[in-house]
């Protein structure tokens, strides 16, 4: 197959995945920097926390100020779990073994770091905010970041762990 079939096919492919996520909103996780849906392929993160209490207090307030709610939690013999995610559909969790692996790591993973979409900079101001206030760290303030694409708003929180998180908007205007 000729450079131009495979050209015309995969612009094919992404025409339809546009067409069907305008007219499947649940399907569509946002827009890109050209105003263009998109389909997201990852479904779900998690990763683990030293403290659950300490956990599930700083991801329900913090999260809830980007339209992100705890879901699901599970209390079981071995571990306990938290989703979160918004429209019946958890795609963040934490969780806590009670009986860990002793070579596992809480919030060690190089160039790791989850980024949550916000609904404008105010919620990114406030979820900054809300992080420190409940022992976060800094890791950039809430900005422009017109290095990573123009309409790029966001800020980086450490959280109390050590994983690296953010708040972040694609179609932010001055």
């Amino acid at each position: 197959m000729s450079k131009f079939l495979i050209f015309l096919s995969y612009a094919a492919l992404i025409t339809a995945l546009v067409v069907s996520c305008r007219s499947r909103k649940a399907l569509c996780t946002g827009l890109a920097p050209d105003g263009v849906a998109f389909v997201s392929k990852l479904d779900h993160v998690s990763f683990s926390v030293s403290d659950y209490e300490r956990g599930r207090t700083f991801y329900d307030e913090t999260l809830k100020i980007l339209g992100i709610e705890c879901l699901m939690a599970f209390d079981m013999p071995d571990q306990q779990l938290a989703g979160y995610g918004s429209e019946n559909k958890p795609y963040f969790w934490i969780g806590y073994e009670k009986n860990p692996q002793s070579d596992e790591l809480i919030g060690k993973a190089r160039g790791l770091h989850v980024a949550f979409s916000a609904p404008n900079v105010a919620a990114i101001k406030a979820w900054h905010q809300k992080c420190l206030e409940l022992g976060g760290k800094d890791n950039g303030a809430p900005g422009p970041r017109p290095e990573y694409h123009p309409g790029y708003y966001g800020a980086f929180i450490v959280d109390p762990d050590g994983w690296r998180i953010e708040a972040a908007l694609h179609n932010y205007s001055p």
